[in-house]
């Protein structure tokens, strides 16, 4: 389907159909490129989302190098000097975190310049409970400069279901 990410189904959507410029002003926060036939002058973002199945989530995702655990974890190994983060609250990480973790609180008030601190050549691999915060800190690392990104699909509840806690540390 031409104009929509991979792994993006709209089921409304009519090949050729072309979104006009004025009609993307109308629709705040959507990205360039994607095409939807329920694109009308005067639709609000949350009325579209009604009419059209096109997740923000799903965009975003779409967008990134994400890994089931199994790919994440051969990939982390075979990747020397890479760094592993974590990005949940402190308080989360009482349950343990992945051997090798550095916590970087994705709502801490210095996320970002934390994050900015990092060398952008270098391979990260994130994760979080779910994969919300990793999504997100994985699109704020590469919209930053950061050229390898790698997102734990399924964040560590999917790494937990496939081998246990075996790879655990307590924080």
């Amino acid at each position: 389907m031409p104009g929509l990410p991979s792994g993006i189904h709209c089921p409304d959507f009519r090949p050729g159909y072309i979104a006009r410029t004025s009609v993307r002003d109308t629709l705040p926060g959507l990205p360039s490129g994607i095409h939807c036939p329920d694109f009308r002058p005067g639709y609000k973002l949350a009325k579209m989302k009604d009419q059209c199945k096109l997740s923000r989530w799903k965009i975003l995702k779409s967008q990134l190098t994400n890994l089931s655990p199994e790919e994440f974890s051969k990939k982390l190994q075979a990747s020397p000097g890479a760094v592993l983060i974590d990005c949940r609250k402190p308080d989360e990480l009482s349950v343990g975190k992945l051997k090798g973790a550095i916590n970087i609180d994705y709502l801490a008030y210095d996320f970002w310049e934390r994050m900015e601190q990092m060398d952008k050549d270098k391979d990260y691999f994130v994760y979080c409970r779910s994969e919300r915060r990793s999504i997100r800190t994985c699109t704020l690392m590469k919209n930053g400069g950061f050229k390898n990104v790698y997102n734990l699909d399924g964040g560590i509840n999917a790494w937990v279901k496939k081998f246990g806690t075996a790879d655990f540390v307590m924080a």
